[in-house]
C-alpha cells in the first residue's frame, strides 16, 4: 500500500508543478518586438476608460496603459493610438526621442508617460521642424495625451 500512496504523492507533486509552471509560460508566449525610450516598469496600470473619468485626478502623474494600436504616424512615426476596443487614446514622445514603428497596427502595446491634459503641443516643433513634412500630413492634437517616456510592443 506504501508504494501505491507514493507513486500517488509523486503524480500530485507533477501536476501540481505543471500548474506552477502554466503561469509563465502564458507570459513567455508574449514577445517584445520592439522597445523604445526608457524601461517600462514602474507605474501602476490605468484602464483607458479611466484616463478620461479620472483625468484631473491623473492629470500630471505618470501611467501606465495597454492597448491594441489603432494607429500610427506614417510620416515620421512621432504618434501612436492605442485601443481597448471601446477606448482610445494618443501618446507621443513630445521631445521626438521615440520614433513608434509604423507597422505596429494591430498589435499590442504598453506605454508609460505622464498624463498630458489641456492643449498638447502639435508635431510642429523639435525634430519635425526640421523637415519637410509631407502634404496632407497632420498629428492629432487630443486634449487628453499620455507622453510616452517608455514603450514596448508585443507580438505572441
Amino acid at each position: 500500500m506504501s508504494l501505491v500512496r507514493c507513486v500517488l504523492a509523486v503524480v500530485g507533486l507533477l501536476a501540481w508543478a505543471g500548474c506552477e509552471d502554466a503561469a509563465p509560460r502564458a507570459r513567455a508566449a508574449q514577445v517584445t518586438l520592439w522597445e523604445g525610450g526608457q524601461r517600462v516598469a514602474g507605474a501602476t496600470p490605468v484602464k483607458l476608460g479611466e484616463l478620461a473619468a479620472r483625468a484631473a485626478d491623473l492629470g500630471g502623474q505618470t501611467v501606465r496603459v495597454e492597448g491594441v494600436v489603432s494607429g500610427v504616424c506614417q510620416h515620421r512615426g512621432c504618434w501612436v493610438e492605442i485601443s481597448d476596443g471601446a477606448h482610445r487614446v494618443i501618446a507621443k514622445s513630445l521631445d521626438h526621442g521615440i520614433a513608434f514603428p509604423r507597422d505596429a497596427v494591430g498589435k499590442r502595446m504598453i506605454i508609460e508617460g505622464p498624463l498630458r491634459v489641456g492643449a498638447v503641443p502639435s508635431c510642429g516643433g523639435g525634430e519635425h521642424a526640421q523637415h519637410a513634412e509631407p502634404e496632407g500630413h497632420s498629428c492629432p492634437q487630443p486634449d487628453l495625451l499620455v507622453e510616452v517616456r517608455g514603450a514596448v510592443l508585443l507580438g505572441s
